[in-house]
């Protein structure tokens, strides 16, 4: 998936933004990065990203993204202080049409994957494909399980977890930075294409980085399958 273009309008302390996104990597700087984040959150996951909770949404507020995934070009919009979502997909043919329950569909994941979609350096839980294998040290009974839908428990996911993990991944230690979150994005690309050959990543979202890690995305953002978007 690929987040094409978004604007805000009457979103919490934004009155008025738009933006375009072209290649691999995006930087943007702003003034108001919670509200950002919290509306590509919505137009990406249905749902606001934790890291911008206070942000308020208002009878007039609009925000409107364009996606590209698969074969469509979707077009969406969230209107009011509910945020109602409407999709329309422009097909090969040329032709639109209304598509929300296609989108919804199209972008859903489990709560792990979505959870991994965003990388805060502030933020208290890490991302390091080792807590999976160390499962009763990090997570409460059945918490995975329920995170991932069931994934976690399947014998695949376990194989596949351990394959990974012994092809040399980028992170070589129990680091705290962003390149234990690039290998988990990177299994999960992974483990999703076994599943589904049609299955597309979205895009991975940086909240205030630091000089290093703008450093350490610049030298490995080819390495994965998605399109990164540092906001800050």
């Amino acid at each position: 998936m690929f987040l094409k273009s978004i604007s805000i309008t009457a979103l919490g302390g934004v009155k008025q933004f738009s933006q375009t996104f072209r290649g691999v990597f995006s930087k943007l700087e702003t003034e108001s990065p919670d509200e950002i984040l919290f509306a590509i959150g919505k137009v990406l996951f249905n749902r606001p990203d934790g890291s911008a909770r206070r942000v308020k949404a208002a009878k007039n507020t609009l925000i409107t993204a364009q996606i590209a995934a698969e074969c469509f070009r979707y077009t969406v919009t969230l209107r009011g202080a509910g945020l109602k979502m409407t999709a329309y997909a422009l097909g090969e043919d040329g032709t639109e049409c209304e598509a929300t329950e296609q989108y919804l569909s199209f972008t859903r994941r489990c709560a792990e994957e979505d959870r991994l979609c965003l990388f805060d350096e502030n933020a208290r839980d890490k991302r390091d494909l080792r807590a999976y294998l160390e499962e009763e040290k990090n997570y409460k009974p059945g918490e995975l399980a329920v995170l991932t839908d069931g994934i976690a428990k399947t014998q695949s996911f376990r194989n596949a977890l351990r394959a990974y993990l012994d092809a040399a991944p980028l992170s070589c230690a129990y680091d705290e930075g962003i390149l234990p979150c690039l290998d988990t994005v990177r299994f999960w690309d992974g483990f999703g294409e076994l599943r589904d050959i049609h299955y597309e990543g979205k895009p991975l979202l940086i909240r205030k980085p630091s000089p290093e890690t703008l450093k350490i995305i610049a030298e490995y953002r080819y390495s994965i399958d998605r399109q990164i978007l540092a906001i800050g």
